[in-house]
């Protein structure tokens, strides 16, 4: 962890050392006069031919990000893209500041392009009828607020020529979406066109044999300016206004050339953290020395007063009532009553993932990425200083953790799809089971009440459908019990070890009955879930059969043979208790599995089916949760009493999730909403009690202070990690992707703001060239309704 660390710092430091202050984004110019998003708000700045700029002024103080500024050709105004109300939207404020202007109404994706010669600001928006991500471009008068389209198809971009009569568009291509790929060679790959406003003459395509991606037209001195990358980077490129004459401008392979604009002789432009001037008459790029004065409000630290909220997992403990929560990285164990909430001193620039309390309440066991891979570690419960990693194996994604109820053991499993066990005493961690198929190979993770067995919900890419597998610790052994012909699923021992139930997916009653209708979207199967268990003890009597005259037979017998032992224990006891001792003396005795025919020995319970999930048992009840089909609807947890013609009650409604503790005799709840703060611990015999004097986790003294740069160097690791782990090559398509992260992990030192960090993970992940990578907006300020 700390060489990790210690490097990134120092390749930040020599980084930043020459650099800028700030984290510069969307730039143009007019003339001298550059305008730029920092910190989520838009910046003006003077500059000359050395690239000294004078001191930059904050135009714009909004809480939201304002971005995509154009200054408007007089250069008195300038148009920009924010979300003030609800729905991006082009605005329009002076150079010198004032009131902003919302000229558009989309209620839809727009970004701006430009301003037209008469004053019209251009601008692109996908609020099309059509399909998704077709976008058209629009004029607006920013003074009468009339919008006109330009009729030209599926065109985000564009450039108009100082005569305005001829436009210059990009279709298709990245440009319109929000994937992160740096070399596209696809079908919607980007092309340039060129259309004469007001013609009935169709465009012209210009790009017909351009190799590369094409994006972003700038007309000059009739030349086209644009952005390719044809030589595997994206750098600015030109041609003849016929198409002809294409060469590259800038030959840069390190960093690409992001948000370009044009005026006067000079493109502005994006590359890593700074903002450049490309001069079209000497064809070299100076670097804009920009320093801001700023308090960098999103750099101060701050607290979260609700951390539940962004909960991921809770987990009970065994023997102590206490709830172990982690939300956000961090983790806290709480109690019902008057018990104390310890937030666990986890390590701060690392996040911690899937805690789990031990048997005694002393220890918190949870995967942290501190050493810079997943790995199992040990943390005080009582919130103390003392930690310490177990496992040292770590190099994929670990999913969860699953404590044996003896609590010796940990199961655990991999992104590779392997299943491990952690001997908690010599810290040995042994691969128990491979399937080598990647994601989400084991569903669930379930011990015997004996810590001799697991059950286990599979998942292989190899198979149909998700089956239940039992596996011994004792013998090594493994058998899957389920067919893949039906989904079968949440596995659960039975308090005396004799059955294992689960769910399965067999019952299929299609809704609607019949194919007709004019408004019939197909049929579809509710409530498909039934209630099955395989007798493990091969003798074992089922508890939800019916009694008959056989069943009865087999109990008179089972009564009289109680009866014998009744009367021959009392001539042995003395006998028996020095057999005891010897016993108690040598290994203990474990739950006996009958392999042979194992599978042939079906039961169901006999319930009827529904959307069942997360099955448990204790010794008196099974429970399940169950949601109707219904918009809006909200999950319930049954319970079914293990006795012969059962029926579904209700325990509990709005129930998020729920935990039986490890002898079954109490159990956890979350109930949904409340910011996930409704959390209880009752008795788990049938009825549920929500007193929150007795059976309420008391959590509301959980504060968490936040560090926004730890808390991004972390997110930067993560998004690396996922993606070395996750992409569909496992080469990761040739790229060293270790020297990527070397390369952009120094820009770490220069964000300011949340946006500007999801910015810096577009440029890192567009390396490994894949569709469908995208950066989420995150945890960005909003605006007060």
């Amino acid at each position: 962890m700390k060489l990790r660390l210690v490097t990134s710092l120092i390749l930040g430091l020599s980084f930043t050392a020459s650099a800028s202050n700030g984290y510069y984004r969307s730039p143009d110019l007019h003339k001298d006069t550059v305008v730029f998003t920092a910190e989520g708000d838009l910046w003006l700045t003077k500059f000359n031919k050395r690239g000294n700029t004078t001191q930059a002024k904050r135009l714009t103080t909004h809480v939201v990000e304002e971005k995509q500024a154009s200054i408007s050709n007089d250069g008195k105004q300038i148009a920009y893209v924010a979300n003030y109300e609800g729905s991006a939207e082009v605005y329009v404020i002076g150079v010198d500041g004032g009131v902003a202007k919302r000229v558009t109404f989309e209620n839809s994706f727009v970004k701006v392009q430009g301003w037209t010669k008469t004053g019209e600001i251009l601008y692109s928006t996908n609020n099309r009828i059509g399909p998704a991500g077709n976008w058209t471009l629009r004029t607006v008068n920013p003074k009468t607020l009339v919008a006109k389209s330009i009729p030209l198809a599926d065109t985000s971009e564009g450039d108009i020529d100082a005569d305005g009569e001829m436009i210059y568009v990009s279709r298709f291509g990245l440009g319109r979406s929000s994937d992160n790929a740096k070399v596209y060679r696809g079908g919607g790959a980007g092309q340039l066109w060129s259309y004469r406003l007001g013609s009935n003459n169709e465009a012209t395509l210009l790009t017909k044999n351009h190799i590369g991606n094409a994006r972003k037209p700038m007309v000059h001195n009739n030349k086209l300016y644009f952005v390719s990358d044809a030589s595997g980077n994206d750098n600015i490129w030109s041609m003849s206004l016929d198409g002809s004459n294409a060469k590259a401008v800038t030959k840069f392979k390190e960093w690409p050339v992001r948000e370009a604009n044009l005026d006067n002789g000079n493109i502005v432009y994006q590359q890593g953290a700074d903002i450049k001037v490309l001069n079209l008459r000497s064809g070299k790029s100076t670097t804009l020395s920009i320093d801001l004065t700023s308090d960098f409000p999103h750099l101060r630290e701050r607290w979260i007063d609700k951390p539940l909220k962004y909960t991921t997992s809770t987990h009970m403990g065994a023997e102590k009532e206490k709830v172990v929560i982690t939300a956000r990285g961090r983790v806290a164990v709480a109690g019902t009553g008057k018990v104390r909430l310890a937030q666990v001193a986890t390590p701060a620039d690392s996040r911690t993932r899937g805690a789990i309390l031990s048997n005694d309440g002393k220890w918190v066991y949870a995967i942290s990425d501190a050493s810079g891979e997943m790995e199992v570690w040990r943390f005080a419960a009582d919130g103390s200083e003392d930690a310490k990693q177990l496992t040292t194996d770590g190099s994929t994604m670990r999913w969860q953790l699953s404590l044996s109820p003896d609590g010796k053991f940990i199961a655990h499993d991999d992104k590779h799809g392997d299943l491990w066990l952690l001997d908690l005493e010599t810290l040995k961690n042994k691969k128990i089971v491979s399937n080598g198929n990647g994601f989400d190979a084991f569903v669930d993770l379930v011990w015997s009440s004996d810590s001799s067995l697991l059950a286990i919900t599979r998942r292989l890419i190899s198979e149909e459908r998700d089956r239940v597998m039992l596996y011994s610790i004792i013998d090594g052994k493994e058998q899957v019990l389920t067919s893949d012909n039906y989904v079968s699923h949440s596995p659960a021992f039975s308090h005396d070890g004799n059955w294992l139930y689960f769910l399965s997916e067999r019952h299929f009653n299609a809704r609607p009955s019949h194919p007709w209708g004019d408004r019939n979207m197909g049929p579809g199967f509710d409530r498909r879930a039934l209630v099955f268990a395989y007798s493990l003890d091969k003798t074992a009597k089922f508890p939800f059969q019916t009694p008959n005259e056989l069943l009865l037979a087999d109990n008179d017998n089972d009564n009289d043979n109680k009866k014998d032992n009744k009367k021959d224990s009392k001539k042995d006891s003395k006998q028996d208790d020095k057999k005891q001792n010897d016993k108690d003396d040598k290994k203990a005795e474990y739950i006996k599995v009958d392999w042979q025919g194992i599978t042939e020995r079906l039961w169901q319970v006999p319930v009827s089916s529904g959307n069942y999930s997360e099955l448990r048992a204790n010794e008196g009840y099974l429970y399940l949760l169950d949601r109707v089909s219904e918009p809006g609807s909200k999950p319930s947890l049954k319970s079914i009493k293990i006795k012969p013609s059962p029926t579904v009650e209700t325990f509990a409604g709005n129930v998020g999730e729920y935990e039986l503790s490890k002898n079954g005799k109490k159990m956890f709840v979350r109930k949904r909403g409340a910011g996930n703060a409704n959390l209880y611990i009752v008795n788990a015999n049938g009825k549920f009690s929500s007193d929150n004097k007795v059976n309420k986790v008391q959590t509301k003294d959980w504060q968490m202070a936040l560090q926004p740069r730890e808390e991004w160097r972390q997110m930067f690791h993560d998004a690396w990690i996922m993606h070395r782990d996750s992409l569909f090559d496992s080469n990761l398509r040739g790229v060293d992707w270790p020297a990527i992260k070397i390369k952009y992990e120094p820009l770490l030192e220069r964000l300011t703001d949340r946006y500007e960090l999801n910015d810096l993970l577009a440029q890192m992940t567009g390396n490994l060239n894949a569709l469908h990578s995208q950066i989420r907006t995150g945890d960005v300020p909003q605006a007060q309704a």
